[in-house]
């Protein structure tokens, strides 16, 4: 994995209109040969690759070398990942499902930073409606593996799912399947492990979570507050509750 472009926060995504400020547009960290040749060359060796790219030019970028190595050396099925993919164009959006691309995006950051007074409008003004757009990818039948990235956003998925149905512009939010999709069998796919984790079946890991709660009769704002009774890994319980196996 490497970045392309910094962040939005200290202004130093790579953007094609300034900032509110008016002074500059972020910055590149490397030069389009630079990253093709890179791609390329992991691609060709058979490597996965992961891109982070937050402001539209540092995307294109990445789309650019992706669409150049697929050309030369083939598609292959590795299974590339951008990462972060916060403020892509309609026209990327488009553009990297059709490269069968994964999105490995955080609604997380919507959740701190979305809205007309998050921090994201106070530096791009109405390009934060733009941020973060998980719904627009499911719709077009991308495939968007959701995370956290402990420290900047809290370790727990309970609260990035329901991050993705509160979204702070309506047409990004999803429902709850495709929120539970996005931390579960989605990450499996993107990992080349759905054959053995991600869901439940005949086959398939026992790997799983009680919740005190069905989480499908809550609002989207109390999914937060469920609690884990327990977590058993490949059969196995490996957490529970002082009281939770003697009820």
């Amino acid at each position: 994995n490497i970045y392309l472009d910094g962040s939005i926060g200290s202004q130093t995504a790579a953007l094609y209109e300034p900032y509110i400020d008016g002074e500059h547009q972020g910055v590149l960290y490397y030069s389009q040969e630079d990253v093709n040749q890179f791609v390329l060359e992991a691609h060709t060796a058979g490597l996965q690759i992961a891109l982070s790219c937050i402001g539209p030019r540092a995307i294109e970028q990445a789309l650019a070398a992706f669409a150049a190595a697929f050309e030369i050396a083939g598609r292959k099925n590795l299974r590339h990942r951008l990462e972060l993919f916060v403020l892509p164009t309609e026209a990327q959006i488009t553009w990297a499902i059709s490269m069968g691309l994964i999105l490995s995006m955080r609604a997380n950051y919507d959740r701190q930073w979305g809205g007309a007074e998050g921090k994201y409008a106070a530096l791009l003004g109405d390009r934060w409606k733009g941020t973060n757009p998980i719904g627009a990818v499911v719709a077009q039948g991308g495939i968007v593996a959701g995370g956290s990235e402990y420290a900047v956003t809290p370790l727990n998925p309970l609260k990035s799912i329901g991050s993705c149905l509160l979204h702070h512009n309506a047409v990004q939010q999803l429902s709850l399947y495709d929120a539970l999709r996005t931390y579960t069998a989605n990450g499996a796919y993107a990992n080349m492990a759905e054959d053995r984790i991600g869901s439940l079946g005949i086959g398939m890991q026992a790997d799983l979570v009680v919740l005190d709660q069905n989480l499908c009769t809550l609002s989207p704002a109390e999914i937060e507050t469920l609690r884990v009774e327990m977590t058993i890994k490949k059969g196995e319980i490996v957490y529970a509750r002082e009281d939770v196996l003697w009820k």
